[in-house]
């Protein structure tokens, strides 16, 4: 071996080097992808907002501030009222003894 150092010989065999985005094995045996995705932007909702408060300062629309920034808290609210409706089925259900 001379000339060959052990750093030579230990990344031609692939030992060094280390892929972030490797795949893993999870302590349940599952094959886990440590790769990230995100998608960035602004959504069709964020976009719609932003539109009607533009178009509300510049005297477009003469609607109440609540519509005006409803779609930047209509979703909240949508799921806020879903989770209370679900809560008083179980409690009513829970009521009647079933």
């Amino acid at each position: 071996m001379v000339g060959n150092s052990p750093y030579k010989l230990a990344t031609s065999l692939n030992i060094l080097h280390i892929h972030r985005s490797a795949p893993f094995r999870s302590a349940w045996g599952n094959i886990v992808s440590t790769e990230s995705t995100s998608s960035g932007g602004i959504g069709v909702l964020g976009l719609l907002g932003v539109a009607f408060v533009i178009l509300k300062l510049c005297g477009v629309i003469s609607w109440s501030w609540w519509w005006v920034t409803a779609p930047f808290w209509g979703g909240f609210a949508i799921g806020g009222a879903f989770l209370l409706i679900i809560g008083l089925i179980f409690l009513i259900a829970k009521a009647l003894g079933k």
